[in-house]
């Protein structure tokens, strides 16, 4: 489906950032990406019958790399005929493991995600019945595992009465089981029954629940890692922009400016988010000099970024740092040594970056020890534009032009092989 504007016939806007703040039309243009995962998921739910045990999905990949829009595209398509008879998709605040720290919680925030839903859908006594059932469960003066039980029939009792599957799709979920850890095996017993609901999960990291045998979640998920896009996706994902905007001069222009994105997209890491910025810069013009167009991008990202390292506590600072200087993997005890803090405090502080998305672990070779380094390598970019020396951000300068080169004589020989095989294949 081709999508250019909305139904006021305003042009549909795409934002690499606040994205839940987009409608379904919306939805559906900017999620150029990650279709056939998209197309799997979505098959797999409609599959359920009434009474089947549940078959959960977890999304893992690192921050930008499309899971919270690829869970609103879900949304979005269970929303739509015929789905929509059969499964009701809730969804949350990305922010709500900060409130949610008990089962009860949990549950009264599912009683509202269907109220919101039944909002949108102008069901007005169903949010009225849900509003009377919430009041009711704030005043009961009942211990903690009886309060959560109760929260949750009450939640059962809405969607049988609606005769629709609930859908729960849920980001930050390593962070939501780390707040319901004390409470784990009871939620696991409520997502295994038969007709219970289906949880589509995302996380930057494999929560600690799904890894460990023995822990309430092991092999509970059908996993998917998203990787980084390549050139191609990339490309892909710019001719649908281009297209959704009525852009043909665009269309046109994206493979004489494949050198360049290739060349970014290396710098960047094929990051999704980076990829909807990349292309507000290709739409309005690139510049003469790869570096400039990275510093461009680094400018747009500069907000987001500083705002995520000035919520650390100032000893995850520095060891952010060292990582970002170092570039590549480092073991506790380099982190220890390079960013000259106690050694003993490393790995908590480790833990709570990886769990923010922040740090991931990674094998150093030769040997099997564990390496740690940015997970978002353009994060990683930024923080050295941003606080190291000139001579560090005039190497990055360097590196994007030989990139740009390397890649436009890489992009030539390949397109001279294709012709002198044309050829042949003529001559024949």
């Amino acid at each position: 489906m081709k999508l250019s504007r909305n139904q006021s016939g305003k042009p549909l806007r795409i934002r690499a950032f606040n994205q839940h703040r987009l409608n379904s039309e919306e939805i559906r243009a900017a999620f150029v990406a990650r279709q056939k995962l998209f197309d799997f998921i979505v098959r797999d739910i409609a599959a359920h019958k009434p009474n089947s045990v549940p078959q959960h999905h977890l999304i893992v990949g690192q921050r930008g790399m499309g899971k919270s829009l690829l869970l609103q595209r879900i949304a979005v398509e269970l929303l739509a005929e015929p789905l929509c008879q059969e499964f009701l998709p809730l969804t949350f605040p990305e922010e709500q493991y900060i409130e949610v720290d008990r089962l009860s919680k949990f549950w009264l925030n599912c009683l509202n995600s269907v109220a919101d839903a039944m909002e949108r859908e102008n069901n007005t006594a169903t949010v009225r019945e849900i509003e009377a059932t919430v009041r009711k469960l704030e005043i009961m003066d009942t211990d903690e595992i009886t309060f959560g039980e109760q929260c949750f029939e009450a939640f059962r009792e809405i969607w049988k009465k609606l005769n629709r599957r609930p859908v729960l799709l849920i980001d930050n979920f390593n962070m939501l089981l780390s707040r319901l850890r004390d409470s784990d095996y009871i939620l696991r017993g409520h997502f295994t029954k038969r007709g219970g609901p289906i949880l589509i999960a995302a996380s930057t990291i494999y929560p600690n629940q799904t890894e460990d045998y023995g822990a309430a979640f092991y092999e509970g998920f059908k996993p998917h890692v998203l990787n980084p896009l390549s050139l191609e996706e990339i490309t892909d994902v710019f001719r649908n922009l281009a297209e959704a905007r009525e852009r043909t001069d665009l269309v046109n222009h994206i493979q004489q400016e494949r050198p360049r994105l290739a060349a970014l997209r290396d710098l960047t890491g094929g990051n999704p988010r980076t990829a909807l910025l990349l292309f507000e810069l290709f739409a309005g013009g690139f510049s003469e000099d790869a570096y400039e167009d990275l510093d461009a991008l680094l400018d747009v990202v500069t907000p987001l970024y500083q705002s995520r390292l000035d919520q650390l506590s100032q000893q995850a600072q520095t060891i952010v740092g060292a990582l970002a200087r170092n570039w590549a993997p480092m073991t506790k005890a380099g982190i220890a040594k390079l960013a000259r803090v106690n050694s003993a405090s490393v790995p908590s502080q480790l833990g709570r970056l990886r769990e923010m998305g922040l740090v991931e672990e990674t094998p150093i070779f030769p040997g099997k020890k564990t390496g740690y380094q940015i997970a978002e390598r353009f994060f990683n970019i930024w923080y050295l534009m941003r606080f190291t020396t000139r001579r560090q951000r005039s190497s990055l300068s360097s590196l994007a032009r030989f990139l740009k080169e390397y890649h436009a004589q890489r992009i030539h020989r390949i397109g001279i092989k294709f012709t002198v095989a044309g050829s042949r294949r003529q001559r024949r």
